[in-house]
């Protein structure tokens, strides 16, 4: 490709940005310069998901250190919503004010001259207004599959995790994920294990992503999936689908190994993660969504042999992998 058609493409990119629904807004940003007197470096989430519920219960645990390596009295969370139920830090409970917005946790003496704290928040999601959805059969359409999936982008990590809310807060982070059996859970970085409980009830999925990202980009999503395979390289490349998207998966998703090399090629940088992956969601909001290594897209992204003679997927594939190497 020549100068002059890529750097066209680039411009392209960083001004495209998914278009929000009709009629739905987020929460505004805080203005420019909002102090921010700590550094987030892993967060790690436990989240155990009722579908029949749609409820979550979930502990976040947050390793931060304080910026200016003064002691930090108090650490300020964004948290809407949800239903904090415990904190813990320093090896103790400690005390919380959480007025539905923002969670505030006194720190004294806990976190100073840079050494790092670890707090654990415990909290409840009781079928939550933003952040986390849930999709199963209705009487209307009963052959939708049970799902579960979290979309943050911009500012709507507040409404299932517990945060910094910025996108220059860069964490490592870590999913354990406990679901019905059967079901498969997607998140960021590697899979680290998959462990079904001795009852038989419920599987236990754990994920780590080692490279720092935005908060935003944390991803969940579960439920009656189907995984299939594929790669690029040694790249492993996967596509998780419902089981009725099966068949016309490689109509969307076939391309996506060369669109990787291509990529790498023409920007001179390989793919820098362990994996990539595609998944599905019947009723997602958006076309797709780039979390890191685990792009999230909407049902209508596959469709059979005749649908794809008139409109294929390439570009939206295209587009949201190119995310991950232009952020």
């Amino acid at each position: 490709m020549t100068r002059r058609p890529f750097l066209a493409f680039l411009l392209a990119f960083l001004l495209a940005a998914p278009a929000r629904p009709d009629g739905v807004e987020g929460d505004p940003l805080p203005p420019d310069g909002r102090r921010h007197d700590f550094d987030t470096k892993h967060i790690r989430l436990e989240m155990a998901i009722d579908f029949d519920a749609e409820k979550v219960a979930a502990t976040a645990t947050l390793s931060l250190v304080p910026i200016s390596g003064a002691t930090l009295s108090n650490v300020a969370l964004d948290a809407v919503g949800m239903d904090v139920r415990k904190v813990e830090g320093g090896g103790r409970e400690l005390g919380f004010r959480h007025d539905g917005k923002t969670l505030i946790v006194p720190v004294d003496g806990l976190a100073s001259n840079g050494n790092p704290i670890e707090l654990r928040v415990h909290y409840v999601l009781d079928r939550p207004a933003k952040g986390v959805y849930f999709i199963r059969p209705t009487p209307e359409e009963l052959d939708l599959p049970r799902q579960v999936y979290t979309q943050s982008e911009p500012d709507e990590t507040r409404y299932w995790l517990p945060c910094f809310d910025q996108p220059d807060d860069k964490v490592t982070s870590e999913t354990v994920v406990t679901v019905p059996s059967g079901m498969l859970v997607l998140s960021n970085g590697g899979l680290v294990s998959r462990a079904d409980d001795p009852g038989g009830k419920t599987t236990t999925w754990h994920w780590r992503q080692e490279i720092p990202h935005s908060v935003y980009l944390i991803v969940v999503t579960a439920g009656d999936y189907v995984k299939l395979e594929d790669h690029a390289g040694d790249l492993p490349v996967e596509y998780w689908v419902a089981k009725d998207e099966v068949p016309y998966a490689p109509l969307s998703f076939g391309k996506t190994p060369a669109m990787i090399e291509h990529f790498g090629r023409i920007t001179g940088v390989p793919y820098p993660y362990e994996k990539y992956a595609q998944i599905t969601v019947k009723r997602y909001m958006w076309g797709g969504m780039e979390h890191t290594t685990a792009t999230t897209l909407n049902g209508d992204t596959i469709h059979d042999e005749r649908s794809h003679l008139d409109w294929d997927s390439d570009g939206l594939v295209a587009h949201e992998l190119a995310h991950m190497w232009f952020g």
